[in-house]
């Protein structure tokens, strides 16, 4: 990691544990600080304490959705900025434009996660060194 840039904490909230684990290595190698959660509910626990710069969040969960994972992460007042990432298989334009209106900053399909996860983290630490 550039020593210009800011090490971040990322929650990757993503059901399947071997996708979560590559994710997870990916944030590592990068030089940040990842936290995995399988469900929306244990996330949401955790959340405000947490207090992440960065959610990736998986869209087809059990239980809770990412859709209202999101929902419910905008009315924790310390994490209603934090950027959300949603991070799925589904490619779905009803979703996408749902998710980009309760505040997610993308929508990243997951076979393109890898290609662009090392320029999202780089940039989001560089914004983040610049507040």
């Amino acid at each position: 990691m550039p020593q210009s840039s800011k090490q971040l904490m990322v929650a990757v909230v993503e059901d399947d544990p071997r996708i979560g684990e590559l994710i997870r290595e990916e944030v590592c190698d990068e030089g940040h600080l990842c936290q995995g959660y399988l469900t929306a509910e244990s996330f949401l626990e955790e959340a405000d304490n947490l207090n992440p710069d960065l959610v990736l969040l998986d869209l087809m969960l059990p239980g809770v959705d990412g859709l209202e994972c999101l929902r419910r992460l905008r009315e924790l007042p310390r994490l209603q900025r934090c950027p959300v990432v949603i991070v799925t298989a589904l490619n779905d334009a009803a979703k996408r434009r749902e998710a980009q209106k309760l505040g997610a900053v993308d929508y990243i399909l997951k076979p393109d996660l890898f290609d662009q996860l090392p320029q999202l983290l780089a940039t989001l630490a560089r914004i983040s060194m610049e507040s």
